[in-house]
């Protein structure tokens, strides 16, 4: 990721995400032939293109969404034609602002909302001057829904990510061949309208999105109580009753709530996704596609850093990089609810400490997404060790307030973890019904 983000179909334990949950696209035109594109995704990532007559630059990053002011962190090394990256704009009604004073006295933004925001939503590498991809001269065709085009076209990309995801672990691959979930099935969403898949099954298009396609058909195999550690490695869950995580809002300090980057889209009041309709379930069902999407993503560098092919390692370096941190978020969240659920919910508590399988799974998944972070922060693309680090300046201030949370809270995840549990052993823990 970077990959295409995108508002996903839901889990089985989801509820339908709202048009609210959408990409929003700014756009300032330069020139005839230049014009800047701002996208911002729901899960608070960003991507930002500079495209001319001739080429095109790019940047990407996250960013956090605690107020109007808007701060890009880059996670490229050449991002200073991102004017974002080094001063903080103003989100104000009619667009975004790089003065602050412009957008209170709601004068014309720099980067304003396109009426059309479609032409826009394509891969970054498509022009949206010429609407070709930089180095071809045919035009990209994307104003016919994809089965008009091509009816093949989902077919197309199943066959891609099946074979693709084979050569670096054939696990998920067999994964993908049971539970496949992939473009022209998720949906996205801007401005509230529905934008169809373009059915663009160009290799460079499709690969962009493999932590994205990893982690949605890990979703959609997570089907009724089945929880994927890794592929092969799959524990049933028996569901106990539950409350909404975000009900756990009354434990958490106000400042968290806007400092978290995750924390609006999974475990809000609006949010209306698994993670909080379906409580401490959704939050290990999400734990678990993160974990897979990002560990995919790191066995895909290793392996492609091995053979040399030193570019492919890096950009699925990329993609781990803009999933990680989940592992920080998602481990305060359970301990929140389990905190909440002690305080105030002792009926639901005692349940949830009595269900072993769910606190073998949480363990599982827990090990497994650290030891995935340690393994990419000790990988070397051609030489350079700095390639991606957890602990880089732009990440720090989105891993900061969680780990500084879980100093009080981490208590609760040792007291719900299984002890002496691991991948090898994992059977001797499960329990039957």
């Amino acid at each position: 990721m970077n990959m295409l983000l995108i508002l996903l179909m839901p889990a089985a334990a989801q509820q339908p995400a709202t048009p609210a949950d959408e990409i929003r696209v700014y756009t300032q035109q330069t020139s005839k032939k230049s014009i800047n594109v701002l996208r911002i995704y729901p899960d608070n990532t960003y991507s930002y293109c500079r495209y001319t007559a001739s080429k095109v630059l790019h940047d990407t990053g996250i960013f956090s969404p605690a107020s109007r002011k808007l701060k890009l962190q880059s996670t490229q090394k050449r991002h200073a034609f991102n004017p974002f990256t080094q001063h903080k704009g103003f989100i104000g009604r009619k667009g975004i602002y790089l003065k602050t004073s412009r957008g209170l006295l709601a004068r014309k933004p720099d980067f304003s909302r396109p009426t059309d925001a479609e032409p826009f939503l394509q891969y970054w590498e498509i022009s949206p001057l010429t609407n070709t991809r930089y180095g071809e001269k045919q035009p990209v065709t994307t104003s016919l829904p994809a089965k008009t085009k091509n009816p093949m076209a989902k077919e197309a990309a199943r066959r891609y990510y099946i074979q693709t995801s084979n050569l670096y672990d054939p696990g998920y691959s067999h994964l993908l061949e049971q539970s496949y979930c992939g473009p022209g099935i998720y949906e996205t969403y801007s401005n509230g309208k529905l934008i169809p898949w373009n059915g663009d099954t160009t290799a460079a298009t499709l690969f962009h999105s493999l932590n994205t396609v990893i982690h949605e058909s890990v979703h959609h195999h997570n089907a009724g109580d089945r929880y994927t550690v890794i592929p092969g490695i799959e524990i049933n869950v028996p569901t106990t009753e539950t409350f909404h995580s975000a009900d756990f809002k009354l434990i958490v300090p106000n400042d968290l709530k806007k400092a978290i980057f995750r924390y609006e889209t999974y475990v809000s009041e609006s949010s209306k996704v698994g993670a909080n309709v379906s409580g401490i379930y959704g939050l290990l069902d999400e734990f678990s596609a993160y974990m897979n999407g990002t560990r995919f993503c790191v066995q895909a560098a290793q392996l492609s850093n091995n053979q040399g092919d030193y570019t492919k390692a890096s950009a699925m370096l990329t993609q781990a990089s803009q999933t990680y941190f989940a592992w920080h978020e998602f481990r305060l969240f359970i301990a929140w609810y389990l905190h909440y659920a002690f305080d105030q919910r002792r009926d639901v508590y005692n349940k949830l400490m009595d269900n072993n399988n769910l606190r073998l799974t949480f363990t599982l998944i827990d090990d497994e997404f650290k030891s995935t972070i340690k393994l990419a922060e000790r990988t070397c693309v051609n030489g350079d060790c700095g390639a991606w680090s957890s602990k880089t300046a732009h990440y720090l201030s989105y891993e900061a307030p969680c780990t500084k949370a879980l100093k009080t809270e981490e208590k609760w995840l040792t007291e719900f973890r299984l002890q002496g549990a691991n991948l090898a052993n994992y059977r001797d823990f499960t329990t039957t019904r």
